[in-house]
């Protein structure tokens, strides 16, 4: 592996991550962080872990990672690269959300929008339901 130390470094900063904040939301030691942005290559695993965290592809880090025949079934961009802060933002959440969880979450979300577009407009006539 060849990890890519400035485009970490780069990611990180532009995440305004410290090398302990990005440690402890990757699930790695900060002083690993700290190694990987210097001299040390990181496991697989460490390098996906981060990779997960900068909503980046691995390839992104490790060019290695972009190779076809090595990688057939590499995990594909994350959707929120490229977009806004605050949504990167999001999606790190998001991401940490259990799938049971998430279900629940995004019911609860769906019927808060119902709500307060009930309230926004009292006047608006109600869906009705037509039978077919």
């Amino acid at each position: 592996m060849s990890l890519n130390r400035q485009r970490l470094i780069a990611l990180r900063q532009g995440a305004n991550l410290s090398r302990q904040a990005l440690g402890r939301r990757a699930g790695i030691p900060r002083e690993d962080v700290s190694r990987y942005e210097k001299h040390m290559e990181p496991s697989p695993d460490r390098l996906f872990a981060l990779a997960r965290t900068l909503a980046v592809h691995p390839g992104d880090l490790d060019e290695l990672y972009y190779d076809p025949i090595l990688y057939r079934n590499r995990p594909a961009a994350h959707p929120c690269v490229g977009k806004p802060a605050w949504l990167r933002d999001l999606c790190r959440v998001l991401d940490r959300i259990p799938e049971g969880e998430l279900a629940i979450l995004t019911a609860a979300a769906q019927a808060a929008v119902k709500k307060s577009t009930a309230h926004a407009h009292p006047r608006a006539k109600p869906e009705v339901a037509l039978s077919g």
